[in-house]
């Protein structure tokens, strides 16, 4: 994704709940953060990759349990599918992190070959 139509915060974000807007703002900036360093992409800022990764899966964590709690309690009709496309999202992202450790450990076993 190029960094024009990486997705930035703007008044069609907002869904009218400071605090879950507040929460949405701040992944926002956390995945340009991502997208920064993972441009970046070298064996010197892996871990800073891993670090940036793992601080954003916690994070969505929160947010994810936060919004799900206020969805539950509005009786939000789309609860289950939306509660699911959260496990979905977590899951993608610790794949990710996966692939980002896994991939230091083989470049780890080549220098030492």
């Amino acid at each position: 994704m190029s960094r024009r139509d990486f997705p930035h915060w703007s008044d069609d974000c907002r869904i009218g709940l400071k605090a879950v807007d507040t929460e949405h703002q701040f992944l926002l900036s956390m995945l340009e953060h991502l997208n920064n360093v993972f441009r970046q992409g070298n064996k010197k800022n892996r871990e800073e990759i891993a670090t940036s990764l793992e601080q954003f899966i916690d994070y969505t964590r929160m947010h994810f349990r936060s919004e799900e709690d206020i969805m539950r309690l509005c009786h939000y009709d789309g609860y289950e599918r939306h509660c699911q496309e959260h496990e979905v999202f977590i899951s993608l992202a610790e794949g990710l992190l996966g692939e980002v450790q896994h991939s230091e450990i083989i470049q780890e076993l080549e220098i030492i070959n």
